[in-house]
């Protein structure tokens, strides 16, 4: 799809000259939410390209006003470093250890960069970390950090990547960096959707095979021989509705006219095409899809001004899910609905909403949603001026994070929690508590299997 090439495309582009031009300090990528994944997936891979020298380290953590997440990048620093380690050494490469710091501002991640750069021996030279938060809530305090990093002269040799959403630019670092800086703009253009909408909607289909479209102009060839026709039986066996072999292109035709029409500002014949594919996946049978096109409904409705048909859309949803014993289709609803709740200033709902999809992502055994969905009931729940509630909802994270498998928490929102709530613990003045809870948060950051440790 065009929409979607020529943006990445145009990163790759940027990408692959700020490899090669080390001169460059900053490469400033702004980024649409849909091509996220995707750019993130390309970033690492130009550490291959023939003229780098340099190992690209990708760091996701978010950046709060509760936490700026330097300690948890310095840590995930370090853990990449030391799996990379016997690599290098395989390869004939001397490089010097890196361990984690204990300050938890940008000062502890600038010591953990710079034993880094000073372990680094020929052939490799520099470093590229790719910073990419996934909360960015606190944009005037990551620009006095990013500052600070550019500036400090440990760093001289470490070159840095930003991807951040299109609300926000750095423009006075870009200003002061002047020619070191690189900005890119990978952001999807709307009529560029539109056209491949609209090619996708024309494109012709093979009879019995909706999901086989071919290019617009041109007609599909016909089979080489007469085919049998599928055992419906077998097709069930295999979870699948054998209608969805008749009624697949009809079903494609609607999510992309829904697609298009939203895209136009026509949210009434979307909602239309939309609730008609809602409709159609439920009689195939299609589970998930189902959820997605429902969740797709609700977001059109509250766009449309009409929010409490949107939450009623979700709840049907959630229950629906349910019903059919698929709690994590549940937990994304109830996710959906958490967030609607609020943006509308509804703390208590918002709050039941998370706690919800919290059990429903642990009904599944989701441990990084479950841990995350209590930690967003926490935040919730501080906003509306609730710490009590908020502390429960963390230790409810945090007890999930006790009987998760290490590795996993390493990667999960449990060390945030664990801050949070030694926070919350720090301003009631339960001193000790606090201490444990830090405590806490530095062993499930480190992976360790004696973290479990239940948060007091």
């Amino acid at each position: 799809m065009r929409s979607l090439a020529g943006p990445l495309g145009e990163l790759h582009e940027h990408a692959a000259f700020f490899a090669r031009a080390r001169e460059l300090r900053l490469l400033d990528v702004t980024c649409s939410a849909e091509l996220r994944p995707a750019a993130l997936e390309q970033l690492p891979q130009l550490e291959f390209h023939a003229d780098n020298s340099s190992p690209w380290i990708v760091l996701e953590d978010a950046y709060t006003r509760a936490d700026s997440g330097w300690k948890l990048r310095g840590n995930r620093l370090a853990a990449q470093w030391t799996t990379r380690q016997p690599t290098y050494q395989a390869a004939g490469f001397d490089v010097g250890p890196v361990t984690a710091s204990s300050d938890e501002t940008v000062t502890g991640f600038i010591d953990v960069v710079g034993q880094l750069l000073s372990g680094l021996r020929p052939p490799l030279a520099g470093l590229v970390v790719i910073l990419a938060p996934t909360i960015l809530d606190d944009s005037h305090a990551l620009l006095e950090d990013l500052t600070a990093l550019l500036a400090d002269p440990r760093l001289a040799a470490a070159r840095w990547i930003l991807l951040h959403d299109t609300t926000w630019t750095p423009r006075p670092l870009l200003d002061a960096l002047g020619p070191a800086a690189l900005k890119c703009a990978c952001v999807l253009d709307p009529g560029a959707q539109r056209g491949d909408l609209l090619a996708l909607m024309a494109a012709p289909t093979t009879p019995g095979k909706p999901w086989l479209a071919g290019p617009q102009g041109v007609e599909l060839p016909a089979p080489a021989k007469p085919s049998r026709p599928p055992d419906p039986a077998l097709l069930r066996e295999h979870g699948i509705e054998p209608a969805l072999l008749d009624e697949g292109g009809d079903l494609r035709r609607e999510l992309l006219g829904s697609a298009l029409a939203a895209s136009e500002g026509d949210l009434g014949k979307a909602i239309g095409l939309q609730a008609a594919a809602v409709s159609r996946a439920a009689r195939l049978n299609l589970g998930d899809a189902v959820t997605t096109c429902r969740i797709s409904l609700s977001s059109l409705y509250v766009r449309a001004g009409d929010e409490p048909a949107g939450l009623r859309e979700l709840d049907a949803c959630s229950v629906e899910a349910e019903q059919q014993q698929r709690p994590r289709a549940a937990c994304q609803a109830q996710l959906a609905a958490a967030m609607l709740h609020t943006t509308g200033g509804r703390g208590d709902a918002a709050i039941q909403a998370y706690a919800r999809a919290a059990e429903l992502g642990q009904a599944a055994e989701e441990h990084l949603l479950a841990i995350e969905c209590w930690r967003l009931a926490a935040d919730v729940a501080v906003r509306f001026g609730n710490a009590n509630v908020a502390a429960d909802c963390l230790r409810r994270s945090l007890a999930i994070a006790d009987t998760a498998p290490p590795e996993v928490v390493a990667i999960s929102a449990a060390p945030e929690a664990a801050r949070q709530l030694a926070s919350i613990y720090a301003n009631s003045g339960m001193h000790a508590d606090a201490v444990h809870a830090h405590q806490l948060a530095d062993r499930f950051e480190a992976g360790e299997p004696e973290a479990g440790a239940n948060a007091r």
